[in-house]
C-alpha cells in the first residue's frame, strides 16, 4: 500500500499521468509487463527506501526494461517511475511517497501507519469494576 506523505496521509488510489501510463502500458505485451513488474519488485524487496530517479536510471541498464524504451523512447524513465509507483501501490508492506530528494524523483520509504490503542476486552473491564 502506498500513502502520500503529507498531513492527510491518504492512500494513493491512482497512478500519476494516467493517460500516458495507459498508452505506454498498451505497448507492452502481458509477458513483458509481468517481467518488468517482477524485476521492479525484486529491486524493492528488502529495502527501506527508494529514490525514484536513481531507481529508474539503474533499471535502464537492465535488458528486462528494454521494451519500456521501445514503447515510449525518451520518456522511458518517466514510465519506469510510473511502473514503480504502481508496484508500490500493490505491495503488501506500507510505503509512503514523499517529495523529491535533490530533484532525483519521488522518495518512497517504508511506513507503519499509527495503530489505534488496543481495546480492552469486556472481561477485563468487568473484572476491574467488580474488584
Amino acid at each position: 500500500m502506498l500513502y502520500w506523505e503529507n498531513s492527510s496521509g491518504k492512500l494513493v488510489a491512482k497512478v500519476a499521468h494516467k493517460k500516458d501510463f495507459k498508452r505506454w502500458r498498451k505497448g507492452l505485451t502481458d509477458d513483458q509487463y509481468q517481467a518488468i513488474v517482477a524485476a521492479i519488485n525484486r529491486r524493492i524487496d528488502g529495502k527501506k527506501e527508494v529514490v525514484a530517479g536513481k531507481f529508474c536510471v539503474e533499471c535502464m541498464g537492465d535488458a528486462t526494461f528494454q521494451p519500456v524504451g521501445d514503447v515510449c523512447g525518451d520518456k522511458a524513465r518517466l514510465f519506469i517511475g510510473l511502473l514503480l509507483m504502481e508496484a508500490m501501490m500493490n505491495r503488501e508492506e506500507n510505503w509512503c511517497a514523499g517529495p523529491s530528494v535533490q530533484n532525483k524523483g519521488k522518495h518512497y520509504r517504508r511506513y507503519e501507519p499509527p495503530q489505534p490503542p488496543p481495546v480492552k476486552a469486556e472481561t477485563e473491564t468487568a473484572d476491574a469494576a467488580g474488584a
